[in-house]
């Protein structure tokens, strides 16, 4: 049975409506695709030379970037239409993608440089992309108001239930004592004795939060905020869009969804390999 089963929930395509109602985009990693952006890209090149020293500087800052360091933003309102078209072109959509609805709406794009991000505002269409060097985008770290139950209350009484109560107050105390660079504290309900209704109680109190992820580096992991601070519902689904794995992450933003310290390096070679190739 599955932790978050939402109304709104029809499986794990990347088209699918997300749990804040937007629909997900669907990545562009083929190899085919990837190859006609770069030959686009090789089109733009000779007008494109801001876009150009762009990239050799993020594979600069990317080389000698550590998965725990600063966030790094640069906005494309700076170059012309060519080196913004190049930019976008070189980035590509890589493998994890959503949406954040608060206190902004967001959408949220790897490139296919891991580590290297592409953040839309939804409100402001007219606005270029901001291209973010992080392990996930800070903004994703930044609090949500609306959405966030911080008294994280728990149901008095929740009848037909075995195990939902005492799973809750463990999330709870595992929320409320939650530290930054601590690992992640999981509860895999795939293996826990839960009840449906158990199920139902944990949905209905931990409720769906602002930030709906999708990430398809290994399989498809869907990685969902709930009201409850810190508190993430991870999933996995095989080929066929069936959960095989069912998960709370208590901590930090989900490391499936992180870049990592090799990822930045190996993303800072992959650029300069692709400047010296066809730019």
């Amino acid at each position: 049975m599955k932790m978050f089963e939402w109304d709104q929930d029809e499986g794990v395509e990347l088209n699918i409506p997300s749990i804040n109602g937007n629909g997900l985009d669907v990545l562009d990693v083929h190899a085919t695709d990837n190859a006609l952006r770069l030959a686009r890209a090789e089109e733009l090149a000779r007008d494109a030379t801001a876009g150009i020293e762009k990239l050799r500087e993020i594979a600069g800052i990317m080389a000698s970037q550590a998965s725990d360091g600063a966030s790094v933003s640069f906005s494309l309102n700076e170059f012309d239409e060519k080196s913004r078209e190049l930019i976008g072109e070189v980035l590509g959509r890589g493998e994890v993608s959503g949406h954040m609805s608060e206190p902004q709406p967001l959408n949220i794009q790897e490139s296919i440089f891991p580590g290297l991000w592409r953040v839309k505002n939804l409100s402001r269409s007219d606005e270029p992309e901001v291209v973010i060097i992080a392990d996930v985008p800070l903004v994703l770290r930044l609090p949500a108001s609306e959405t966030v139950d911080a008294n994280m209350v728990i149901p008095e009484d929740a009848k037909d239930t075995m195990n939902a109560l005492p799973v809750l107050a463990e999330i709870r105390d595992r929320a409320l004592s939650y530290q930054s660079n601590r690992e992640n504290h999981i509860i895999n309900f795939t293996l826990l004795p839960m009840s449906q209704q158990d199920m139902d109680v944990l949905r209905d109190t931990l409720g769906a939060g602002h930030i709906d992820l999708v990430s398809t580096g290994y399989g498809a992991c869907r990685v969902c905020s709930t009201r409850w601070p810190h508190v993430w519902s991870v999933q996995y689904f095989n080929s066929m869009d069936k959960i095989i794995l069912d998960t709370l992450e208590i901590g930090d933003i989900p490391a499936v969804v992180r870049a990592s310290k090799e990822d930045f390096h190996d993303s800072a070679e992959r650029i300069l390999e692709i400047i010296e190739a066809y730019l």
